[in-house]
């Protein structure tokens, strides 16, 4: 059920920032911009809420019909006014003030303009000029472009009004008005979603909720809420909004709009070419229309939800009379416009009963496809012939799968990489196996069985061009080469085939890398990606083989040899030819697993804000697998409220659908940030009965390196929770680790171990660290060292560095332990000076992973009057100054100098230094 709250969501800021110029002296006031739906009255509500006991508020609402009526918005303000007062501005002026100071008494006056683009110029004079001399604050409310008053947007020309904008709400905003108000968690892939398909703007996402649940797109399972995957129902109740909004629009500007909701993408000129230039900019300036992302000269919808609903306002014969105009001026098929522009052009046509010739379909579909659009595709391929074509199935079966509609997909793909010809085809049937067995939780060795079906579908000629160890695949490459030189100096098309085959090589290769990581593999599958990228590979297959580098790079420990592959596959992706969904989900993955992991938490985030603002993200990626590393970098920084908040809907995902192998360790995340956070209701034990059943039912493939660390985060939190536990398992999981040579997943393990405060895990922690590469592994090596030769000043240092790398919790611990150091130094005074540090970070830590500071500190932290009495002292203040300057005796300071001595662990006046003063202002 729909919860109606009115909570302010991602307008919190704003709000605050309004209060602050109104309460100023600098400023009369703000003009705030928002489009329909923004949010504009109800910010205008709650200001008044917030101020009505400082100010004397009176609000505005100007009407349409009231434009023609001189001060007609301002009648509320006239009070007793005749007639004779309406002749002049200056007679209107007095009438106005008169009235509101009357009314405000001696509380200054605030005035709220709500829809201010509807001010009549007569009501607009009359409010700049008592904003002007400041007998009123001004907060003015309008949407974006519109024409307005002069004088009232004159006043932010002049500097005496603020201007601001209510900006689109941002993902994390969105979450949580979806969270209050369907009242529980839900899928941060579901939440954005529907911010994306809202553009942002509360009132349509409210909308768009309530038709979701309505219609069951939107539903509850275990306490979560899920949207499915296909295309979000048009919100019954924006058919009226729509109709509303297209009612005043003359002809030339209905059909304007008309033509960018059917074809989603015109350019200016020839927009203006078939409605004029000024209804163009009539609509620009409005904010009905605007810049198409990327493509400056081309129109598009500001809201394409709007385009939604008005397609299916547009009549038949007018959808085809205005795609005959559109295709005399530009002619058919659209080939200038970009990707998902072409391709609503062409469903357009197909609407409109026109023929669209099949490689064209196939060729859209599968664009439909790489930006992540599935169920066009469909659409596409229904109209693209025979549907038994090896292209069309192959095509039919991945639209299906990304649908979720995995059965199908399968019917669809049965026996087609042993009958496909074409080696793009068996390309992507290869493909789609594998993806199709990872995401049924198969056993990862059927990687290399899917591979060679796909070997022997492309002939005796196939290789191994990324198997640097086998003889066969360099003598292999060498023959398909010569092959590819051959044909190519006879006959093109030979030397197009065999370039087809050597891609599709390449391909294979990459996931079959893909299977080696996957089984832990990682020295094999580097052994067989450098090789590949060596030769060159350039493309799909390049792009893949450095993100799956970057992975195994990352598990041994290798991040700084990771940046540059990370950097090569973000440049390439950037680019039109790469900008594939499948590759991005796959870079983004690699990338932020690797940067969470090798403690560079900033770069993480900075990776996953790309991939959800790309425009082709996978919602169902965002709910499960990049929520749960989203998690785990929450955690990782110490924010375990909000870890929790990420990780309960990603494992609810996961238990869904986890391609990516990472159920256990968002469990064992989950776990851990449950048991620190003091919550340990959650059933959330990668141990327990439920976790053990979802895990891969072979032993071998279930123990992966997340698999093994997610057990780690369960093993540790038990003993958070019970510390008679010990870290028996911990260490076995580290030991797991060496073995398998998984270099980071034993860092972590023993990372773990060493902050429950296990004696030897620092040793065989500064053994694993010296060997990795990466700031953060030279942090954890001096670190360890310190703490082993007992050196807490080494200590502090490298706390400081952890500080400055994003890394609280690893901060906050080595300043807890460099007190403890001092502690068993005797070294009160040096406690002290840090004991505001570790209070200081130990704050930024959402949890109770630290003890608190107490007696072993060096007692209770100095009273205000003590710290100001230790101030003046250190500055030279004598007994007889400090009393007179605060107004006391000379005996109570000198009781106070004793109680400070006690705290400080000093024994005279003169141990009070300067270096001392910061400490003593910060506790």
């Amino acid at each position: 059920m729909i919860q109606h709250s009115s909570a302010l969501v991602g307008r919190e800021e704003l709000l605050t920032g309004i209060q602050e110029v109104l309460r100023g002296e600098a400023l009369s006031g703000v003009y705030v911009t928002g489009g329909t739906g923004a949010g504009k009255s109800v910010l205008a509500r709650m200001l008044i809420e917030h101020l009505g006991e400082e100010f004397a508020s009176f609000q505005l609402t100007p009407a349409a019909s009231l434009t023609a009526v001189p001060y007609g918005a301002l009648s509320p303000l006239l009070g007793e006014a005749t007639s004779s007062d309406l002749a002049y501005p200056r007679t209107v002026l007095r009438a106005v003030l008169t009235f509101l100071r009357k009314e405000a008494g001696k509380r200054p006056v605030l005035v709220v303009v709500d829809d201010a683009h509807l001010l009549d110029g007569s009501t607009g004079y009359v409010l700049a000029q008592l904003a002007a001399a400041r007998a009123i604050h001004l907060a003015a409310f309008a949407r974006p472009g519109a024409p307005g008053s002069a004088e009232l947007t004159s006043l932010t020309r002049d500097g005496l009004v603020q201007e601001l904008e209510l900006t689109p709400l941002t993902s994390a905003d969105a979450l949580q008005l979806c969270r209050g108000k369907l009242g529980g968690p839900v899928t941060l892939g579901a939440g954005e979603r529907l911010r994306a398909e809202a553009s942002g703007n509360p009132l349509l996402l409210a909308v768009l909720l309530e038709e979701a649940v309505a219609t069951g797109a939107l539903a509850e399972t275990d306490g979560v809420w899920f949207l499915d995957a296909g295309e979000l129902p048009v919100p019954r109740a924006l058919v009226d909004l729509v109709r509303a909004t297209l009612l005043p629009f003359d002809t030339a500007e209905r059909t304007a709009f008309d033509l960018l909701a059917l074809g989603e993408a015109l350019s200016f000129q020839d927009l203006a070419a078939l409605t004029g230039e000024d209804t163009v900019s009539a609509l620009f300036r409005d904010g009905l229309i605007e810049r198409y992302p990327q493509h400056p000269v081309l129109a598009t919808l500001s809201t394409p939800l709007f385009g939604r609903v008005a397609r299916t306002l547009v009549p038949m014969g007018r959808s085809t009379a205005l795609l005959a105009k559109v295709e005399q001026i530009t002619g058919s098929g659209g080939a200038h416009l970009p990707q998902q522009a072409r391709i609503r052009r062409a469903l357009w046509s197909l609407e409109c009963g026109r023929a669209v010739p099949a490689p064209d379909l196939l060729a859209l579909a599968d664009t439909a496809l790489s930006v992540g659009d599935p169920g066009s595709a469909l659409r596409l391929l229904h109209h693209a012939g025979p549907a038994g074509d090896a292209t069309s199935r192959v095509l039919r079966a991945t639209a299906l799968f990304d649908l979720g509609r995995v059965e199908e997909s399968r019917t669809a793909l049965e026996g087609l990489l042993e009958t496909a010809a074409d080696p793009e085809v068996v390309s992507a049937a290869g493909i789609l196996e594998v993806r199709r067995l990872l995401a049924a939780r198969g056993d990862v060795r059927g990687v290399e069985g899917i591979s060679e079906r796909w070997k022997h579908a492309l002939g005796e000629g196939a290789a191994d061009p990324g198997n640097a160890a086998s003889e066969n695949t360099a003598s292999g490459n060498a023959a398909s080469e010569h092959a590819a030189s051959e044909h190519a100096a006879s006959d093109d098309v030979g030397g197009t085939a065999v370039a087809a085959v050597t891609a599709s090589e390449e391909r294979r290769t990459d996931f079959r890398a893909l299977g080696l990581n996957r089984s832990g593999r990682y020295m094999d599958a580097v052994g067989m990606l450098e090789p590949l990228l060596a030769r060159g590979t350039d493309g799909t297959a390049g792009v893949l083989a450095r993100c799956l580098l970057i992975e195994a790079l990352g598990e041994l420990g290798r991040s700084t040899d990771a940046v540059t592959h990370r950097e090569v596959a973000a440049a390439q992706l950037t680019g039109e030819r790469h900008r594939v969904a499948q590759l991005c989900r796959e870079f983004t993955l690699r990338s932020v697993r690797e940067l969470v992991h090798s403690g560079q938490p900033a770069a993480a985030q900075q990776a996953i804000d790309a991939y959800t603002s790309s425009g082709t993200p996978d919602f169902g990626f965002l709910s499960g697998s990049l929520a749960a590393l989203q998690g785990a970098l929450e955690v990782r920084a110490g924010r375990f409220g909000a870890g929790l908040a990420l990780l309960g809907p990603a494992v609810a995902a996961l238990r869904r659908a986890d391609p990516d192998g990472l159920l256990t360790y968002a469990l064992g995340l989950t776990a851990w940030a449950t048991a620190v956070h003091g919550d340990t209701d959650a059933d959330t034990d990668p141990d327990a009965p439920t976790a053990e059943r979802e895990d891969v039912a072979d032993p071998a493939e279930a123990e992966t390196s997340s698999v093994l660390l997610g057990r780690a985060y369960a093993a540790a939190a038990n003993t958070l929770l019970d510390p008679s536990l010990g870290p028996r398992a911990l260490l076995s999981g580290a030991a797991e680790a060496r073995h398998r040579g998984w270099i980071t997943c034993e860092k972590d393990i023993l990372g773990l171990a060493f902050t429950l405060g296990h004696p030897r895990a620092g040793t065989l922690l500064r053994q694993i660290t010296s060997t990795m590469q990466g700031a953060e592994a030279a942090v954890l090596t001096t670190i360890v060292s310190s703490w082993s030769v007992k050196d807490p000043e080494v200590l502090v240092a490298a706390a400081d560095r952890a500080e400055l790398l994003g890394l609280p919790v690893l901060a906050a611990h080595a300043c807890r332990r460099a007190m403890d150091l001092y502690g068993v130094n005797n070294d009160v005074r040096s406690q002290r000076l840090l004991a505001p540090t570790v209070r200081r970070r130990r704050a930024l830590i959402d949890g109770a992973l630290f003890p608190e500071l107490g007696e072993e500190a060096g007692g209770a932290p100095l009273t205000l009057r003590e710290r100001e009495i230790a101030v003046l002292t250190l500055r030279g203040f004598s007994n007889r100054d400090i009393a007179q300057a605060l107004t006391v005796s000379v005996r109570t300071v000198e009781g106070h100098l004793y109680r400070i001595f006690v705290k400080l662990g000093i024994t005279r006046r003169e141990e009070l230094t300067a270096d001392l003063e910061p400490s003593l202002l910060a506790m």
